[in-house]
Parts: structure tokens; sequence; C-alpha cells
């Protein structure tokens, strides 16, 4: 018996490849990593910079590099009115965020609306710890079932569909989602957009990664930017399992070394008893990327 160690093993070549996310109608991309006090730049290419209005906003550790912490007495961001976040239709809005209980009351997280608020839109955590994705006027549309869980890291999609009627929650992923009906359409409204204050509603905690889309993204687009963040997202660096660049030269590398080794055998045929021509053992063996046993 002669046993060809050949480790030609299909998991071999598995690795990583790099490709650019979709980056229509990305409105706002901050990755919150900034310095204590100082304002964020935004990554979408549209300069929408975060202005630090409180001047005292904090840099603490974050899910994806840094965080911005803001507490219930008043520390927040702010952007000036622009058309770029008045929505006609679709659009979604991502975070994460790590809030503790402040009270039961309602607390903003991002919100383009006025302090009543009868217009705009806007993410908020209710007294119950439920989240709320309003859209114009109708303030109660659009709230969860389930309670986020507090001092906890988190990550919250909420997409809303114009056509579909609907207000999709994504907690962690695409893999839990709770689509919630709301037949109310986006209003233009003059408000400025803030992150974590609207009518006097702060949050106690940080955000991370605030993300926002004029359409509705994909359960996979938020996979992605959830497990690697907006940068990598909009730069191309994001990975996915496939047979990339490296890959292809280690399969070469090693059918070389493989040919070579049945020159070596074949050299050697008659003593270890290989009926089939070389070619035809070099071949089965790559082509079916498995260790092979000759006799």
């Amino acid at each position: 018996m002669f046993k060809s160690i050949s480790i030609l093993v299909l998991s071999v070549f598995i690795t990583t490849f790099a490709f650019a996310g979709d980056t229509t109608s990305l409105v706002g991309a901050w990755l919150m990593d900034a310095a204590t006090n100082a304002n964020e730049p935004d990554q979408s290419g549209l300069a929408n910079t975060l202005t630090d209005n409180s001047g005292n906003v904090p840099s603490v550790t974050g899910q994806i590099g840094s965080a911005r912490e803001m507490n219930a007495t008043g520390e927040k961001f702010t952007r000036a009115d622009d058309s770029d976040f008045d929505f006609t239709g679709d659009f979604s809005v991502m975070l994460w965020f790590n809030v503790a209980d402040t009270g039961n009351n309602n607390r903003a997280f991002i919100a383009k609306s006025n302090t009543s608020p009868s217009n705009g839109w806007g993410l908020w955590k209710n007294f119950d710890e439920t989240l709320r994705f309003y859209i114009a006027s109708t303030v109660s549309s659009g709230t969860s079932t389930t309670a986020i869980s507090l001092s906890t890291n988190m990550h919250i999609a909420a997409v809303f569909s114009d056509s579909g009627n609907t207000v999709t929650f994504y907690r962690d992923g695409s893999g839990t989602s709770e689509a919630i009906s709301n037949t109310a359409s986006p209003a233009d409204t003059t408000e400025v957009l803030t992150v974590g204050d609207n009518a006097h509603a702060h949050p106690d905690g940080w955000f991370d990664e605030i993300v926002i889309f004029g359409r509705a993204v994909t359960g996979a687009e938020i996979d992605d930017i959830k497990n690697n963040g907006i940068a990598a997202f909009i730069a191309g660096t994001s990975e996915a399992p496939g047979i990339g660049v490296s890959g292809v030269f280690q399969l070469f590398c090693i059918m070389w070394q493989d040919f070579n080794y049945y020159n070596l055998v074949n050299q050697h045929r008659t003593k270890f008893g290989i009926e089939r021509p070389l070619w035809m053992q070099f071949m089965s063996n790559i082509g079916l990327f498995k260790n092979k046993v000759h006799k």
C-alpha cells in the first residue's frame, strides 16, 4: 500500500476578498472616533460634520474604535438643517449604542424634528425600553415590541419603506428583525439634526458608527456595516469568504509541489504498483481536492 499525502484540501484555499459596499444615497456616516470635545467628520463625502454642541462630549471605548459618550444633562451633537436629511421616501438609520436607564423616560438617539415632535423623523428609546422610529406626525407609529438591553453594546438599524408602509427594526444584525406597519410618509422640516437630544430627551450612554442612508438598506448591508464598520464598507475593505488572490497562489504552489511529487512516483511506478498513467493520477487528485490512496 502506498498513500500519497496530498495537501490539496479545499479548505486551504478559503480566504477573504475585499468588495466595496453600495454607497448610493449615503448621506451621513460618522465613526464617532474624534477626540474629546472635537466635532465628528462625515465619511459620506457630503461634509455633514456633527458639531459637539455642548463642547465637552468625551471620547470613550466603543464597539468599533472609539465612541462619544453623552449623559442625561444635555451633551449632544448637531448638524444644521440640510436637505440631505429631508426624506420623501425610503430611508435607513443605524448605529451602535450602550445606554443606561435614565429614569424610565423617553430618550432621543437621533432625530430631525421639532420639539413636539409633529414633523420630521427620529429614532427614540421609549420609557419601557422599546424603540420608536417615528415618521412625520405619527409619533406613536413604528414602535417595537421588544425592549432593548440596557448597559449593553447593541446595534440597531431602522429601515423605513414608504412603498411597503413599514418600519423594520434590525437588532444586532439581520438575524432578528421586526416589521411594524406605518402608513405615514416623511415630511420636510427645517429642524436641525441632533444626536443625543430632542425636546430635552437626553440619553445616558455612548454612540458609535452612526449611519444614515436615503434608501432602504438590505439585511446583508446591515450585517456588513455592523461587523466591519462603515469605513470598511465605503473603502471596500470589508471581508467575505471566497477564493481570493492569496488562495489562488496557494493553489498554484501546492499543485506544483504535487506535480513534482508525482514525477518522483512515476519514476518508480513499477515498484509502487501504480497502474494508471501519471497524468490520470495527477488530474484525479487535483480534481477531487482530497487525499488519494493508491495501491
